[in-house]
């Protein structure tokens, strides 16, 4: 088992602790607040060939965590900027510190694509270009070099022409075209999503595709592209998505929500690989109608 601790031995003096954080490594004030170093261990004096115990996560904090113990993603289809990817549920799409696991960055390391934690070293989405929620599966694709990252992050909106999703929802919605909603944070530290009067803009349509048993899977187009979105704009229509017990949704083996196509000018990048979704529904059959539909 790795040590949540590593031992430092500084070669010369230093003030303080604080000032070693800031000097020795870089640390900016509100790094340091974010570790919880207390007011006494940062005020103490610092001498050259002391050892000084800091958190293996702080000294750590632009790696990527070197081992991977979960459900294995898939290399879909790549290109020479672009390696697209099946996200299982369950897991994080990146890491938000080094300690977090699993995620698919430490899998594709893992996996003997190591170079791809090597693409965006001072973010630790690295090469990432879209992140999807813990508990929902799916299409991910991430930048192979610095360059294509880059550009796609500063022409979001422009590269990414239509992003489609598919959903299991309590009951049947039927169709809506462009259902609006304005969204704020609620609940402890924001981390929660609701409807309000004012807030972020979200925009989506949806066609419901088939109904069974109480519940339909919907195709949902997604043309915003705010945290919780579809999660929270269906659970205000009436129809949570199954498994998403955070916003009403009914108990599940997962929540059932799978990022499957993402459309640019020249390409279409898809997942058809929808965990569990075909226990409930004829969900090749379903497929093929959508490519019918869309082409």
């Amino acid at each position: 088992m790795l040590s949540d601790k590593l031992e430092w031995c500084p070669l010369t003096d230093f003030t303080s602790a604080e000032t070693l954080l800031k000097e020795g490594f870089g640390a900016s004030g509100q790094l340091i607040k974010k570790f919880e170093f207390t007011k006494e261990w940062l005020a103490q004096k610092i001498a050259a060939r002391s050892v000084v115990v800091l958190p293996m996560a702080f000294v750590n904090r632009s790696e990527i965590w070197p081992i991977y113990q979960g459900p294995a993603g898939q290399i879909l289809t790549e290109s020479d900027d672009f390696l697209a990817l099946h996200k299982p549920s369950g897991i994080h799409t990146h890491p938000l510190n080094y300690e977090e696991a699993p995620n698919l960055v430490s899998w594709l390391v893992q996996a003997g694509r190591p170079e791809m934690g090597r693409v965006n070293q001072n973010g630790m989405d690295r090469g990432c270009l879209w992140r999807l929620d813990q508990d929902t599966s799916g299409l991910v694709l991430y930048a192979k070099n610095d360059k294509a990252y880059q550009h796609v992050r500063n022409n979001f909106a422009q590269t990414f022409r239509k992003k489609y999703y598919l959903a299991v929802v309590a009951g049947d919605p039927g169709e809506g075209n462009d259902v609006a909603h304005f969204l704020v944070p609620s609940g402890p530290k924001g981390q929660k999503m609701k409807v309000g009067t004012a807030g972020q803009r979200a925009v989506l349509s949806y066609q419901t595709l088939a109904s069974v048993g109480g519940n339909s899977l919907v195709l949902v187009e997604l043309k915003t592209g705010l945290r919780h979105q579809i999660r929270v704009q269906m659970a205000a229509l009436g129809h949570p998505l199954l498994g998403d017990t955070f916003y009403g949704g009914a108990e599940a083996q997962r929540m059932y929500l799978h990022c499957w196509r993402y459309e640019t000018q020249d390409q279409k990048w898809e997942d058809p690989h929808a965990d569990l979704f075909g226990d409930i529904f004829d969900l090749n059959g379903l497929l093929q109608v959508i490519h019918n539909k869309l082409g």
